[in-house]
């Protein structure tokens, strides 16, 4: 365990170290790390049929523009976190979603037409092998932010709508307390 722990420590190290000196130009300063930034902000969360709201989501840039970190409450306590990055390597965005009900999903997906489509799996009883695709949408829309999700039962041969939810920007009344 120490001699893993110590290789980490010195992989960051040497990354740390290297990775600006191998860099051209700012690190994360490419456009392609600037497609997300349309989610930066403290939202309140709608449910786009319903108008009812579903949570606040506060997503903000970190490691010098490299990343987006989000963190969700939702009305009924339900509460979750992501990490999104662009792979310059693969030129892919990824998602990884952890939230407190041991909910773990990663997504891949590009940004096309204004908008980050990721794909990815998660556990459904009901899918072929349990596991359902699930395919997210965010885009900018004139109040906000759009973010859309689709689900597949059968590997992706057939989509359904899962959820549509409008972000529009938190006032700061609206924003939802800490947990305890």
């Amino acid at each position: 365990m120490r001699a893993l722990l110590c290789a980490t420590l010195a992989t960051g190290l040497l990354l740390g170290v290297a990775g600006p000196a191998l860099s051209q130009g700012a690190p994360c300063g490419d456009p392609e790390f600037r497609q997300f930034d349309f989610w930066i902000g403290e939202w309140t969360a709608y449910d786009r049929e319903t108008d009812r709201t579903l949570g606040h989501d506060s997503v903000d840039a970190i490691h010098g523009g490299c990343a987006l970190l989000e963190n969700w409450t939702g009305a009924t306590g339900f509460r979750g976190t992501s990490l999104n990055m662009f792979d310059m390597a693969k030129s892919r965005w990824h998602q990884a979603w952890t939230d407190n009900q041991g909910g773990v999903t990663f997504l891949e997906g590009a940004f096309a037409d204004g908008k980050i489509v990721m794909e990815g799996t998660i556990a459904d009883p009901d899918a072929i092998e349990h596991r359902a695709v699930i395919r997210i949408t965010w885009e900018p829309f004139e109040e906000g932010v759009r973010q859309s999700g689709e689900k597949s039962l059968d590997g992706g041969k057939s989509w359904e709508a899962d959820f549509d939810i409008l972000y529009r920007p938190a006032k700061a009344e609206e924003e939802t307390p800490p947990a305890p």
